[in-house]
């Protein structure tokens, strides 16, 4: 049996179900979620803009230290420092 060859069109449909199957999921989470490289904010989800007081597509490009308590920034950075050393790391649920 061969390998299934797929045409760019197939290829694009494929990646747009893809991503709206996980802007469904991102967005439908009652928990706020925030994607971040390096403490910049690259992707929120609307139950985090609305806790933070933004529209969702206001976080992208904030500082994480930007959206949390200042009491929180030392804790925070504790944490990002600990992902930049092992992006595997596994820290759990996270509150502050």
């Amino acid at each position: 049996m061969g390998k299934k060859e797929y045409s760019q069109k197939d290829v694009e449909k494929i990646i747009k179900e893809s991503e709206e199957s996980f802007r469904t999921l991102f967005d439908s989470t009652f928990e706020g979620i925030f994607i971040y490289d390096k403490g910049v904010i690259l992707e929120g989800n609307q139950t985090m803009a609305s806790m933070l007081g933004y529209e969702y597509k206001e976080l992208t490009g904030l500082k994480v230290l930007d959206v949390v308590a200042e009491e929180s920034h030392d804790d925070i950075r504790q944490k990002l420092a600990s992902v930049a050393e092992d992006p595997f790391i596994i820290l759990g649920p996270y509150e502050t």
